[in-house]
């Protein structure tokens, strides 16, 4: 055989090498940049929305006279009567948002009212969310027994529930403003809601008791840290809670492959009470990594951004932490919306965090809403018929125009579009 004859079987072995490495470099790539763009960009703005918030409805709704670190009972009931009137609106109100909001043509439009959505469903949850924590705040302290009491009872009643998955939050999920389920909502017993007075006792269940059994769990592991990591100059608590909170965030995004197969075993030996415990065991590693991180981010506002000021340092946090999200088109990463039962995803899905920005930002760049089944990734053109129902599983290019390119999905990037919060 020739010397050149040998180069050209030679270039061509490299290049199926090339073809069957490639894949394997994009993914492990893909999930480094999620990875990145989620823990040093999204999550770091979700906090700052959620402190300006949070510090802003403590100084304008019903304040005390002199200003209180305890908030007054009217305060927290109007927050409390906010967060239920404004929460079962948002679950009765979600089809009928998408369908009106999806009908309108200009994408500029469709996206400002997702932006105003996002902005009204935001405060509704904070309102949730300080009545809870102000509650606890003011009947037990800020001692580490408060905390300790505090996510006890949170983690038993969503252990219980079969609700714990919904404790996680930004790092470790991300929501996207261009999925499919945008404006999706499921409670916790999913009653159709056909059933008029069971469904509309799920609403309130699964605001009531799941929804504020979270807020319990963050807050009590918060105290605990705050007593944990005291040191006398706050901030070095603080850096030692971004620290901790960037290094399991890492752990647990690197880890969901491994924890997803470990899953699927349990499911295949139809171990299905140790896959629950499994699953909400690695959730648990995400959960702490969450709450570190927004402690630390939190406390570093406190230390940092316009200390002396705080109705300048709280717009401040508010206005650049739901702008910045809005420009990467994560807002919805801010709401705590729908809730997951622990175990019901099947195959390891369970250990897979949606926290795929830049995937999901691929799959949808260049487009509002998605065609039902297609998962379209740029539109320049009507839409054909033959592209109407192209199946997500295959990768299809059509001739006359780049109309409709469906990529394939991996695993858990069903799951990962989303948003859950879960938090």
């Amino acid at each position: 055989m020739s010397n050149k004859a040998q180069c050209v079987y030679q270039c061509v072995d490299q290049d199926r090498e090339g073809m069957r490495k490639r894949p394997r470099v994009w993914k492990v790539t893909r999930d480094v940049l999620d990875a990145l763009l989620t823990v040093c960009c999204i999550a770091p703005l979700v906090v700052s929305y959620w402190r300006g918030t949070f510090q802003l409805l403590d100084l304008y709704i019903l304040p005390q006279d002199p200003p209180s670190v305890i908030s007054s009972v009217p305060s927290i009931a109007l927050s409390a009567a906010i967060a239920l009137v404004g929460g079962l609106f948002f679950i009765y109100v979600q089809d009928v948002a998408k369908a009106w909001v999806h009908s309108v043509r200009s994408p500029i439009s469709e996206l400002m009212l997702k932006r105003i959505y996002c902005y009204v469903f935001g405060l509704v949850i904070v309102n949730h969310w300080r009545a809870v924590w102000a509650l606890w705040d003011r009947y037990t302290g800020f001692d580490l027994y408060s905390g300790i009491q505090c996510s006890s009872t949170g983690m038993v009643v969503l252990l219980f529930t079969r609700s714990f998955r919904n404790s996680i939050s930004p790092p470790v999920i991300a929501a996207s403003d261009l999925c499919e389920e945008f404006f999706g909502i499921q409670t916790r017993f999913r009653v159709p809601r056909s059933r008029h007075v069971l469904f509309f006792l799920d609403c309130l269940f699964s605001l009531i008791i799941p929804g504020s059994s979270i807020v319990c769990v963050v807050r009590g592991f918060w105290y605990i840290f705050d007593h944990v990591f005291f040191f006398s100059v706050h901030a070095e608590s603080y850096f030692l809670s971004l620290g901790l909170g960037i290094f399991l965030s890492f752990v647990a995004l690197l880890l969901q492959h491994s924890a997803a197969a470990g899953s699927r075993k349990l499911e295949d030996g139809r171990h299905w009470f140790l896959k629950i415990c499994f699953e909400d065991l690695f959730l648990f590693l995400a959960c702490i990594a969450g709450i570190n991180l927004w402690r630390g981010v939190w406390g570093l506002c406190n230390v940092y951004v316009f200390p002396s000021d705080p109705v300048l340092s709280s717009w401040t946090c508010h206005t650049v932490g739901m702008g910045g999200l809005m420009l990467l088109f994560h807002g919805s990463s801010a709401l705590v919306k729908g809730y997951q039962i622990d175990g019901e995803f099947t195959g390891g899905k369970g250990c897979y965090l949606p926290s795929s920005s830049f995937t999901m930002f691929k799959h949808h760049m260049g487009q509002t809403h998605r065609l039902p089944g297609c998962p379209i990734k740029r539109l320049e053109h009507p839409v054909p018929a033959e592209a109407a129902d192209c199946p997500a599983e295959n990768a299809i290019t059509i001739k006359m125009a780049p109309l409709c390119v469906a990529e394939e999905l991996s695993p858990g990037d069903t799951q990962r579009e989303h948003n859950g919060g879960g938090t």
